[in-house]
């Protein structure tokens, strides 16, 4: 299907950039490739700390002893109630496990005193990797939810996120290594990670240089962040090139359709341009500052 509608609007020459830019991955379901591959590793631990949710959250007076103690013994505040995971959401199990990580030392006082809850509560060292994982599940979280806006558009924020993301990943790639299961973790998100955005998208991150507040400054941070000082030019001038071609075919096309447009082939009415003055205006605009240039 990709391929047949790639044949129909190419042959019309509706494409911008001809076929470079045509198909672009919904960032929102990568993060979720991404997160995906990791939780697989920890889903021993996953399982543990949701049957441990659910054998408070099933007894009413289990329930409520739970909340009195939160509130009286360790002065935490409980409106944050309990998160159920959900499987085919990724982000319910961030939210189940923000939630533990809050009542943790609730929960650890429960499996000290509760005899159904001994055989549920997480090791000491399961308490360590959920912390860690949190952390770049929070990461990922937020940008979802930056990806996810409707309200206006968000490639703008492609960058921001993607970048906010592998920053993430390059972190926790530092820590543990005597946690297997972090390991092999940290490794399936990063391979997974790769196959989709080891490049960034040059057409998204064009839209990052179209932010006012970013613009050509942000790009040169990211990318020193990541690859380090070397190299960075060639990054940044990748991107910068193909915003400069991208801004030449609009110009084409706004000098030819403004005759098209009022149903004329060769020239304008109303004392606009002829298709000699086009020449010569488009020359003109060639051999000085265009307003991309004044932009950057």
């Amino acid at each position: 299907m990709v391929n047949h509608i790639k044949r129909h609007v190419l042959a019309k020459n509706f494409l911008v950039g001809g076929v470079s830019f045509f198909h672009i991955r919904c960032c929102e379901h990568i993060v979720n490739l991404i997160v995906q591959a990791g939780l697989n590793s920890l889903a021993s631990i996953l399982n543990c700390i949701c049957n441990m949710v659910k054998c408070i959250d099933r007894s009413p007076v289990k329930r409520k002893k739970f909340f009195d103690v939160a509130k009286k013994n360790f002065k935490l505040q409980t409106n944050k109630k309990f998160r159920l995971d959900m499987p085919v959401r990724w982000n319910s199990t961030y939210l189940l496990i923000d939630c533990v990580l809050y009542y943790k030392d609730v929960f650890i006082y429960f499996g000290e005193r509760d005899f159904a809850m001994k055989s549920l509560a997480p090791q000491v060292e399961d308490w360590d990797k959920l912390a860690y994982v949190h952390k770049f599940l929070k990461v990922s979280y937020d940008v979802t939810n930056l990806f996810s806006i409707s309200k206006y558009p968000t490639s703008n924020c492609y960058v921001l996120g993607v970048w906010k993301l592998q920053i993430a990943l390059m972190d926790m790639a530092k820590g543990p290594t005597y946690f297997v299961e972090f390991s092999n973790m940290v490794h399936d998100m990063q391979a997974k990670f790769d196959k989709y955005w080891s490049e960034y998208n040059l057409a998204l991150s064009c839209t990052a240089i179209l932010n006012s507040r970013y613009k050509v400054t942000f790009l040169k941070y990211c990318f020193v962040m990541i690859y380090g000082s070397e190299g960075v030019g060639d990054q940044v001038e990748k991107v910068i090139s193909t915003l400069r071609i991208l801004f030449k075919e609009y110009m084409h096309v706004s000098f030819t359709g403004s005759c098209e447009n009022i149903g004329l082939s060769t020239s304008c009415s109303g004392g606009y341009f002829t298709s000699d003055d086009n020449q010569v205006e488009l020359d003109d605009w060639e051999m000085g500052k265009s307003e991309l240039d004044l932009y950057l």
